[in-house]
């Protein structure tokens, strides 16, 4: 499902790009890493200081040296990025289940 194929974007969108290491600065263990791949694929800054229900949250920038502006573009090439690690997962897991037969 959708959740799963979450799970590979990093190894599709940030393989040896340095931003990947910035996963480690988000507070979630889980979304640190796909957040920090699509930030180094789309070449944007993510998370950081934002305001959350009139409260400022100040978190580390992920991507620091990103666009800092996300435009309606980028949301298609996430898609695109996130249609791309599926098909990938899809294809790496019918090989798998090929080669275990």
């Amino acid at each position: 499902g959708p959740a799963s194929c979450r799970s590979s974007a990093p190894a599709i969108a940030a393989s040896g790009r340095p931003e990947f290491g910035d996963g480690k600065l988000h507070r979630s263990p889980n979304s640190g890493r796909p957040e920090a791949a699509m930030a180094g694929a789309l070449d944007l800054q993510l998370a950081g200081p934002r305001v959350y229900s009139g409260v400022v949250v100040r978190e580390p920038m992920i991507n620091g040296t990103g666009r800092d502006v996300a435009t309606a573009g980028d949301v298609e090439a996430g898609i695109s990025v996130f249609q791309a690690s599926c098909m990938a997962l899809t294809l790496l897991a019918f090989v798998a289940f090929v080669c275990l037969l």
